[in-house]
């Protein structure tokens, strides 16, 4: 294993990040019990978000700019919300459009 504290940062790609909070990537990484001071970026690249983040911490590694990195994706297509445009300013009379945020954003 590698101690936490070695871990200089954490790229994850996601695509459908609606109702997932800030920085979906910080959010792991202290889920996960790394420091505060590693560092996270979210990568938003649709179905090529993983492997984007993941050539990234080669390249970053390859340079020498970096020795230990995590790399990955996180989706939960399931928990996909569903999205009512026009919804926070209020609708007045007629009908208003609920989307499902899987099939309008993801794909």
């Amino acid at each position: 294993g590698v101690a936490p504290e070695l871990v200089e940062e954490v790229l994850f790609g996601n695509c459908l990040m609606a109702g997932q909070g800030q920085a979906p990537a910080r959010q792991a990484l202290l889920a996960a019990g790394l420091p505060m001071s590693t560092g996270a970026v979210t990568l938003s690249k649709m179905c090529g978000s993983a492997m984007k983040a993941t050539m990234i911490a080669f390249d970053s590694i390859n340079a020498g700019s970096n020795e230990v990195l995590i790399a990955g994706g996180m989706e939960s297509m399931t928990n996909a919300p569903y999205l009512i445009p026009k919804a926070r300013g209020g609708y007045r009379i007629g009908h208003g459009m609920m989307y499902d945020h899987m099939m309008l954003d993801g794909l």
